[in-house]
């Protein structure tokens, strides 16, 4: 079973500018295949807008997985400044 990070851990991993399955995995708490999986389909979608468009090798830009997975940047902020005032 994978293990849910705290606002902040996560934070920290969306703060990459580039994502590969690693980070997908730690994001989203799944195994490598399903990263696999998640980063192709980024991978797809960003090369559909842009055919011309290069990325690293088997990387994909961060924003474009916040973006995929629709992750609120600003609670997740507000929620990792309330994890720090509790402890």
């Amino acid at each position: 079973m994978a293990s849910q990070l705290l606002a902040d851990e996560l934070i920290e991993v969306l703060s990459c500018q580039w994502a590969g399955n690693k980070e997908i995995m730690k994001i989203i708490g799944c195994g490598t295949n399903t990263a696999i999986k998640v980063r192709r389909e980024i991978e797809n979608s960003v090369r559909k807008i842009n055919p011309n468009c290069r990325l690293p090798s088997k990387k994909v830009p961060m924003q474009e997985v916040i973006t995929y997975f629709g992750i609120d940047l600003k609670r997740l902020e507000k929620m990792a400044i309330l994890n720090k005032k509790i402890k």
